[in-house]
């Protein structure tokens, strides 16, 4: 989302050339808790519409690897106010490693051709700055090695929808069942 004096709020979109050249695009807006952790993405976002698809969720589609979204609905759409950033189909996240995880490569030694193609072919690959102090990372609720970039964890997200292995939140009549039972 950008904003300007002559135009107001409004989604600041990668330029034309590149925009038609691209199979899809998402975002990467993710939702942090009251704790400041990294728990749940909205799998949808846009500006008075949640029409994008997270980055996650539009490798996904490329792939045509996604039969079924999961995720629940946002309860607070009908209350929409013009120029607000809008988010649907939430999904709680299960972390399946720590940071490291996933194999990693440096985009030069890719670019030098000092990795081998094979280990590229039939990947999803995502491109972002990984090392401490570049880029984004957000705390996760990992017990040890609590902190991951921002690419890990599209990662992560692209690995637990692919897996239908997301975590949705128990309704509020069966929380209150567990605590009075407890």
């Amino acid at each position: 989302i950008s904003h300007s004096a002559e135009k107001g709020v409004f989604e600041l979109l990668p330029i034309p050339e590149l925009f038609q050249a691209v199979h899809s695009i998402g975002h990467t807006d993710l939702e942090l808790d009251i704790d400041s952790k990294f728990r749940r993405i909205f799998l949808y976002a846009g500006l008075n519409e949640a029409r994008w698809p997270s980055l996650a969720l539009a490798a996904l589609f490329m792939n045509r690897d996604i039969i079924q979204l999961p995720g629940d609905h946002n309860k607070m759409l009908s209350a929409v106010v013009h120029n607000s950033w809008i988010r649907d189909n939430y999904v709680m996240i299960p972390f399946i490693g720590v940071p490291g995880h996933f194999k990693t490569f440096s985009y030069s030694d890719v670019l030098e051709g000092k990795v081998s193609a094979d280990e590229l072919v039939d990947k999803t690959i995502f491109i972002g700055a990984t090392a401490k102090g570049l880029g984004s990372r957000y705390s996760t609720p990992l017990r040890l090695h609590n902190v991951m970039s921002g690419t890990e964890i599209q990662a992560t997200i692209f690995e637990a929808i692919r897996r239908h292995n997301t975590i949705r939140e128990m309704s509020l009549p069966v929380k209150l069942s567990l605590s009075f039972i407890l």
